[in-house]
């Protein structure tokens, strides 16, 4: 008896061996290889060396059409809906992503598909969202109040799309100054991104692969996490020529960090109009050693291990550096920087009264309108300064309409930075007139929670580029008296009737105007377009008659109603061609179903784990099953 069970469990024994053989090739660990990495201490085995990589993606354009806006020669739509797919398509690729205000609203009502792809890797664990401030500003050279306000409405999107809340943020241009620590973490975050150079220019002569660690920062009893990215990466990881030369920087610092306690980090970290690269995700991922990670998760399993380092200095990404010196801290104190500080202030006291109306729909379409004024304050305002002044009218309009809500005075005028605004309260409407430029700035209804404002158009080539705000009024305005459902403004060279209704807005004019509107329901601005070149409106018979050298026009655009989410797609269609004339007519209709990634192509790599390990270990039993019975049948009991 005793010999049948030695028998057996040595039949047991090698049958076991040689099916693990087959589970786990020789050479590939049976765990993936970041949680097999870490032994009881959370150090690592070197006989387990990995490297993480962390890829960052910045998305920021003051975007009104994703699928018309041309960055870099390419549609900004096809760069980044490419992106949003990375993690579902490729096993063990992840991304972390911070998207500002502006562009996520441009993209619910244009692409909302980059969302989804998003949202979905957010669920799946292979998207991380990192905070930003909702118009790109650096946080340091603004007053703290309006800083917050960038954080609370960029995550009160981020939390209305993804249902997260943000860890880190992304600095603007990644400027770096020593106190941003206490700033940071007062802002409510735990970690931030610079480049590889400010690190080495505040630790000189310290050992060089210390920089693919993150480290401590520290202000005023402030503490932060800082991650530095690569300068290598950012040049070539774009880049699938540049593959054999990315393996061998990679192979370089796993044997340069074999005495570290922990894996070192190579970040990647820029804007993403430059685009990435699928093809390098999915041969680096191929590569037992090489793990892709989010910043989160490496804080979560090393941040024991993180150590304090001198980041008492000052300074950006070696290209702006380049373009603006490394004294471009110095802008902050020029006249057009002071300046802008002081129409900044005098706005936000003006939206402050207006908070006092309750009129919280108006007066978060102030504040929006305020951050994006304040967008890319720094050096590089020069190449959008005239839209950020316009938004700052914007600003003053939605809070003197506010205002105007509570007041018994049917009309009012204030100068607002340069602009002298008419504002019309006529029972539960409001408009105003920008007098200054000799447009109608914005027409609201109180009781629907809509405003229809002129659409800042954005130039293809030129993002940052649009055309100037309303709709032509003639010189000389004179008075408006509210009719059935509109308005009509007396000029010297005749009347502009003007009727809205929820969702539509209707002109008729004694000359040929150019019109580009928008609707923005309640708190949260989306879009609705219309561009045309050269048309007539008159009113015939309840439609909207419009003369037009085009014979194609289209509106789109989403509407939210609050506690639920109504996709809906705006459109005008032609209904009859009528001689020198187009008769249009405003539908809704439902948006085609969005294009998302399969399940089948979400499977994570388990390296032979799965269903397959389960069915070998059932085969193992029954075979050693086996083995004992005909142990047991061929050995006689004595």
């Amino acid at each position: 008896m005793l010999t049948s069970i030695v028998v057996s469990s040595l039949l047991f024994i090698v049958l076991l061996a040689v099916f693990s053989s087959l589970m786990y090739p020789l050479g590939v660990e049976p765990m993936s290889a970041g949680d097999s990495s870490v032994n009881e201490r959370g150090g690592v085995k070197d006989s387990q060396r990995i490297v993480y990589v962390a890829v960052v993606i910045h998305m920021n354009q003051l975007l009104e059409d994703l699928h018309k806006t041309i960055v870099y020669g390419r549609r900004a739509y096809d760069v980044f809906q490419a992106e949003s797919r990375i993690p579902l398509e490729v096993p063990g690729a992840k991304l972390v992503v911070d998207i500002t205000g502006p562009t996520i609203t441009s993209m619910l009502a244009t692409a909302p598909d980059i969302l989804e792809n998003l949202k979905r890797g957010v669920k799946l664990g292979k998207v991380e969202i990192l905070g930003v401030t909702y118009g790109q500003i650096p946080v340091q050279y603004l007053p703290f109040s309006h800083v917050e306000k960038h954080v609370y409405y960029e995550e009160k999107l981020i939390r209305k799309v993804f249902n997260v809340k943000p860890r880190g943020l992304w600095q603007e241009d990644r400027q770096w100054t020593p106190q941003l620590p206490y700033i940071i973490s007062r802002l409510g975050y735990e970690y931030t991104l610079i480049d590889d150079n400010v690190y080495h220019r505040a630790n000189p002569g310290i050992d060089e692969y210390s920089v693919y660690y993150p480290h401590i920062a520290e202000y005023n009893g402030s503490r932060i996490i800082v991650f530095q990215i690569s300068r290598f990466m950012r040049y070539h990881f774009r880049n699938p020529g540049a593959l054999d030369d990315i393996v061998k920087y990679l192979e370089d610092i796993l044997n340069h960090t074999r005495n570290y306690p922990i894996p070192p980090i190579i970040v990647y970290g820029d804007d993403a109009e430059f685009g990435l690269s699928k093809q390098v995700f999915i041969k680096l991922a191929e590569k037992p050693w090489i793990k892709f990670t989010t910043l989160s998760e490496y804080i979560d399993k090393y941040h024991e291990y993180f150590t304090p380092a001198n980041y008492n200095t000052t300074g950006a990404y070696p290209e702006y550096e380049s373009m603006f010196g490394k004294n471009w801290y110095k802008w902050y104190n020029t006249p057009t920087a002071k300046q802008l500080l002081r129409e900044y202030t005098t706005t936000s006291k003006i939206i402050r009264e207006a908070e006092k109306t309750g009129q919280k729909w108006l007066v978060d379409a102030a504040w929006t309108s305020l951050l994006l004024a304040e967008w890319q304050y720094g050096p590089f305002y020069k190449v959008s300064g005239y839209s950020n002044r316009e938004y700052l009218v914007d600003a003053a309009v939605y809070s003197l309409l506010a205002i105007k809500h509570n007041t018994s005075k049917s009309y009012a005028e204030e100068e607002i930075i340069n602009h002298r605004i008419g504002v019309f309260k006529l029972g539960d409407r409001g408009l105003a007139v920008d007098y200054t430029r000799n447009t109608l700035r914005a027409l609201i209804n109180y009781h629907y929670g809509r405003i229809i404002i002129p659409l800042k158009y954005f130039n293809t080539e030129k993002w940052w580029v649009f055309t100037p705000p309303g709709i032509p009024v003639d010189a000389g305005l004179i008075s408006s008296e509210e009719t059935s459902g509109g308005f009509v403004i007396h000029t010297n060279k005749g009347d502009l009737t003007i009727k809205t209704t929820n969702n539509t807005l209707i002109i008729e004019s004694a000359r040929n105007i150019k019109l580009e509107a928008r609707l923005v329901p309640g708190n949260i601005i989306e879009y609705m377009y219309n561009r045309f070149p050269k048309y007539y409106y008159k009113i015939k018979n309840g439609e909207l008659v419009l003369s037009d050298e085009n014979n194609t026009l289209t509106l789109t655009g989403i509407t939210r109603e609050p506690g639920r989410v109504i996709d809906e797609r705006f459109s005008i269609y032609i209904p009859s061609l009528e001689t020198n004339s187009l008769t249009v007519m405003i539908t809704r209709e439902k948006p085609g179903n969005l294009t998302i990634a399969k399940a089948s192509n979400l499977t994570e790599n388990t390296r032979g784990g799965g269903i397959r390990g389960l069915v070998i270990i059932v085969i193992i039993l029954v075979l050693a099953a086996a083995g004992i019975l005909v142990a047991l049948l061929y050995y006689p009991h004595k």
